[in-house]
């Protein structure tokens, strides 16, 4: 919960439906309303400049709330509802990858290069925390702002998760927060996803939750992705599994934002 008590009257849980993936094994339908954006060409794992202005108007018509993204191919949607946050704010990342790296064709955003896009584009994005990287990948990004991108990678949590915790809290005290959850962060012991993954707890991941939701001003708006690209392929235990994690997953969530989250000005 956060400090100040921010409210929203409800909470506007959003699937995301792209070409070729599906929202079943995802939430109960009754749990979310579907944003269907399965006609726009050119969004998996690149997304060109038309799908862009498509994706935008889109979910635009939707106000804001907990997001479920779909597969990770999809995180870049994300940059689209920062694009959104109009005063300071702080963007907290739980993700085995950086996505910082510089989009191979200019034209195009892609899942790996929104958070590098947003630092470059978003000047009322003050600071980004990202949970979970592996150092490996941290040690491959060429330049970057380190003023304001804080990594605690995996093995920083391995070797002293309290003290990762308390240094974060500290970089979040009395920030409005948006924050984005990629499940490739979690073991696979947690969930399975199509990308390779880190070994984060289901514990740390909730532990991290605590302390930004006590730490933060209010939350300005949640996303998750990470879901598996192809959930026909897994078995029906494991399906079900997967619904039933994210259905706990979304409470948390709820929790996090004070039940639902802010909507006066972003």
């Amino acid at each position: 919960m956060s400090k100040n008590g921010d409210r929203m009257q409800t909470t506007d849980v959003m699937l995301l439906k792209f070409h070729g993936q599906s929202v079943n094994y995802t939430l109960p339908q009754d749990k979310a309303c579907v944003v269907d954006l399965s006609d726009i060409e050119g969004t998996n794992g690149y997304c060109s400049e038309e799908a862009q202005a498509s994706i935008g108007q889109r979910i635009s018509e939707h106000r804001e709330g907990i997001h479920f993204l779909g597969n990770g191919n999809y995180h870049y949607v994300s940059l689209f509802f920062l694009r959104r946050i109009t005063k300071p704010y702080t963007l907290v990342v739980i993700d085995h990858h950086t996505d910082m790296q510089p989009s191979l064709f200019s034209e195009l955003l892609s899942c790996g290069s929104w958070i590098y896009q947003a630092c470059k584009e978003l000047p009322q994005l003050e600071q980004v925390l990202l949970f979970g990287v592996d150092e490996a990948l941290v040690d491959e990004l060429g330049e970057y702002d380190r003023e304001r991108v804080h990594f605690f990678t995996k093995q920083m949590i391995a070797s002293n998760e309290d003290e990762v915790l308390r240094k974060a809290g500290q970089l979040l005290e009395g920030q409005p927060v948006y924050l984005s959850i990629d499940k490739d962060a979690l073991s696979e012991t947690v969930v399975k996803t199509n990308w390779d993954q880190g070994d984060m707890s289901e514990e740390t991941l909730y532990r991290i939750l605590e302390v930004t939701g006590e730490q933060m001003a209010s939350c300005l708006g949640i996303d998750v992705c990470g879901e598996h690209a192809q959930p026909e392929q897994l078995s029906e235990k494991e399906q079900n599994y997967n619904l039933e994690w994210n259905e706990k997953l979304l409470e948390k969530l709820r929790a996090f934002g004070g039940c639902a989250l802010v909507t006066a000005e972003l």
